[in-house]
């Protein structure tokens, strides 16, 4: 089985583990389509009503469902094969703490190496 790889104290452009390979995260007949939750470029806060950031990038720019959408190459992403559960258990045994979780178009590995939670919140 495929899976997306991950280090929690690695940058995601980095290649986390020995068994690593990089490959497209969707597949290359399929779109990515990134989808914001509103009617126009115009209404995301962080761009302040300003609509070239979005047709700077992408094709088939258009409203679905009340959603701006448009269609972005596949983004890569690093992967492992891992074929059935003693591989599974290699992997822990070699990388220590593994977090499984099932991802919106992969399931995914994450080498938890570092906390990510901070002690000292408020």
């Amino acid at each position: 089985m495929k899976f997306v790889v991950t280090r929690t104290s690695f940058n995601s452009s980095s290649k986390p583990c020995d068994e690593a390979f990089e490959d497209v995260l969707s597949h290359p007949a399929v779109p990515y389509q990134d989808e914001r939750t509103c009617g126009s470029p115009a209404e995301v806060p962080a761009h302040k009503g300003e609509t070239d950031w979005w047709y700077s990038r992408g094709e088939n720019h258009r409203v679905e469902h009340g959603h701006i959408v448009r269609d972005l190459p596949a983004p890569k992403a690093w992967f492992v094969d891992i074929e059935d559960l003693p591989a599974l258990v290699r992997f822990y045994k070699k990388y220590g703490r593994v977090i499984i979780r099932e991802a919106s178009m992969t399931n995914e590995l994450e080498i938890y190496d570092a906390d990510r939670e901070y002690d000292d919140c408020f």
